[in-house]
């Protein structure tokens, strides 16, 4: 028997990769309008980012994320030193 990832575990690897990749930041908005386009609501979407932000995972400064330490860790990326 093979293992499977959950798919909210790799939604929310997905999303903290792409936030990490653009360091100024990433307004919700255009985050929201891409995982739009694959059927999500706006419901889900303030869901997932609410989960996110709160594990510590991405910080939201005004309608801007950004990845954490703890995001880069969780998502396999390089932290800054």
């Amino acid at each position: 028997m093979t293992d499977k990832i959950p798919a909210a575990y790799l939604l929310a690897f997905a999303v903290v990769a792409a936030v990490n990749d653009c360091p100024e930041g990433v307004p919700g908005g255009s985050l929201y309008a891409a995982l739009m386009t694959k059927g999500c609501s706006l419901s889900q979407f303030q869901q997932l980012m609410g989960a996110l932000t709160n594990t510590g995972l991405l910080h939201k400064a005004g309608e801007l994320y950004t990845a954490t330490d703890k995001g880069r860790a969780f998502a396999g990326v390089k932290v800054a030193a």
